[in-house]
């Protein structure tokens, strides 16, 4: 929290769209994320102690005596969620299969004898 500039930074997990959506600065920006505001000295939040949370949302809180108003901005950096998968000791490679800079398939190659049962 930067109580100067009246800016809160958050760091979010990278929205890559879900389905048949495919990933676009909108889908990012929509992403819906939510933080609470604990409000301090009788001050209170407008519109309600949980307010939204992407990049350039803004918040305002009203000081107890409602003489001062400080609106604060919302600045989102937003970081792949994943950044390691293994399965049985092997290390998946994260890559960008479609080229678009959202890292989106994770691939593990497995031992032949990880995957065989007792039959072959």
């Amino acid at each position: 929290v930067d109580n100067e500039n009246k800016v809160i930074n958050v760091v979010l997990a990278r929205h890559t769209g879900a389905g048949t959506t495919a990933w676009n600065q909108t889908t990012q920006d929509s992403l819906g994320a939510k933080i609470t505001v604990t409000p301090v000295d009788g001050a209170t939040v407008v519109g309600g102690n949980t307010v939204d949370a992407d990049d350039n949302d803004s918040f305002t809180v009203v000081s107890e005596s409602e003489g001062n108003r400080s609106t604060y901005q919302i600045i989102a950096t937003y970081l792949d969620a994943i950044e390691s998968f293994s399965v049985n000791g092997v290390e998946g490679v994260i890559t960008d299969s479609d080229k678009n800079n959202v890292p989106d398939t994770i691939t593990v190659t497995l031992p032949k004898n990880a995957i065989n049962d007792k039959w072959g």
